[in-house]
């Protein structure tokens, strides 16, 4: 195994010996401070576990308790919780893993939380159980303890992989959801938007999957919160879907398109995918 300092021969390390005992010692403190064993370098950040209390929430509109409709809503049930950690809060986001119970959600102190539903006979939600909470981790493993960095905000589940957006270092990146905990991103994806056009701390606030039998086929979509062009519409993207994605890609690649033309292409093209949709 090699280490990171010099190596000392036999026979010179035992005259310093003679010559300075006390050196030994010292030298020794200092191979300890520099040398940081691999396992804890590259350690994932710790799962914090959490109690929570939580009390239901059984309407919504205030003084109305029989009003259950809201347009095409309906409302179910709600929790008051507080939580034992100081880092309970600020939550983004969040998503069912499976039929109403396990969630994965993100807080935009750059903490992911899990846990599931508790309900009561009639379905309504009664309380929050397992709950835990775990700090994001760049691409090497090491916790991202930076707000610029960690402000989640959008997130959408596919399969076993979670797509989440951020705001201010603005981008989109795409994480596996482990059994025993999340560990960097595996990739980030390119959002279509120009940079610029981002605003510090409006960046993708809705990151959510299109219907499958929709016209956008299951694309991934992403919207930012009050960026707006100069008439006032506000920035979105249809990051990957089939004929949506070969088009954009397609736009500019000669080197002849302008920036501005290729932004016109696709808003155009979103605008009337929507306009199907409706």
């Amino acid at each position: 195994m090699s280490l990171p300092f010099p190596a000392v021969t036999g026979g010179a390390r035992r005259a310093a010996e003679r010559a300075d005992p006390p050196s030994r010692v010292r030298w020794l403190a200092v191979l300890l401070l520099l040398w940081t064993p691999p396992a804890l370098a590259a350690e994932r950040p710790a799962v914090e576990r959490i109690d929570v209390t939580a009390q239901p929430i059984t309407h919504f509109h205030r003084g109305h308790p029989d009003e259950k409709s809201f347009g095409a809503l309906e409302f179910v049930g709600g929790l008051d919780m507080t939580g034992s950690s100081a880092d309970f809060g600020a939550f983004s986001a969040f998503r069912f893993l499976e039929g109403g119970s396990g969630f994965i959600g993100v807080a935009d102190t750059g903490l992911w939380f899990f846990g599931s539903i508790r309900r009561d006979a009639e379905g309504r939600p009664a309380g929050v159980e397992d709950f835990r909470m775990e700090r994001m981790a760049d691409a090497k493993g090491r916790p991202v303890e930076d707000k610029w960095d960690a402000d989640a905000e959008g997130l959408a589940i596919r399969g076993r992989v979670a797509t989440v957006g951020f705001e201010r270092e603005h981008r989109l990146a795409q994480y596996r959801i482990g059994p025993d905990g999340m560990s960097g991103p595996l990739r980030t994806l390119d959002f279509v938007v120009p940079r610029r056009e981002l605003r510090r701390n409006r960046g993708f606030e809705t990151v959510a999957y299109s219907r499958q039998n929709g016209p956008l086929g299951g694309a991934l979509i992403a919207v930012s919160e009050k960026s707006l062009d100069r008439e006032g519409n506000i920035f979105g993207a249809v990051v990957e879907g089939p004929a949506v994605v070969e088009q954009f890609g397609r736009c500019g690649q000669d080197g002849q398109a302008e920036e501005h033309q290729c932004q016109d292409a696709a808003l155009a093209r979103v605008r009337a995918l929507v306009a199907a949709a409706q």
